[in-house]
């Protein structure tokens, strides 16, 4: 769990950074679809300096990613600027994401929802005098929508 600190100071890429720390199974499973998405690009060519300077600096600071994570601080929303840039890349909510979808919900009282549903197509309607969607979902007929997210 504690991988010795690379030794050489030059950049290197994240596939190589993330793999030498976590291994290549997360590399594989995790990190090149979401950076591919964020970045469309080969991990094998992103800079880890660039693209995760935190976990770059941790692995100098303290040699491992997991000593560094274990005196990480809790800062405050509302601290400056420099002080944010302490966090981490990736945060939620307290709650989970899924607080942002029971928000939604609420708000849309006494409409018909449907959550969870796997869409298999979506196109405008045919109805010119008003913007709906039709959306072929999986297991059921077209359903019109004046909404869709």
């Amino acid at each position: 769990m504690v991988v010795p600190k690379r030794q050489e100071t030059s950049d290197e890429s994240i596939g190589s950074f993330i793999g030498r720390r976590i291994g290549r199974q997360f590399l594989e499973k995790i990190v090149e679809p979401l950076y591919a998405g964020i970045f469309a690009g080969d991990v094998y060519q992103l800079s880890a300096k660039a693209v995760l300077p935190r976990l770059v600096e941790t692995e100098s600071t303290h040699g491992s990613l997991i000593r560094g994570a274990t005196g990480t601080k809790t800062i405050p929303p509302n601290s400056d600027k420099a002080t944010r840039s302490q966090l981490p890349t990736f945060v939620t909510m307290k709650g989970g994401l899924i607080q942002l979808v029971d928000g939604i919900v609420s708000r849309f009282n006494g409409t018909s929802i449907m959550l969870t549903t796997e869409v298999l197509g979506v196109s405008t309607s045919d109805a010119r005098d008003r913007n709906t969607f039709e959306i072929l979902v999986k297991g059921a007929d077209k359903v019109e929508a004046d909404v869709l997210v």
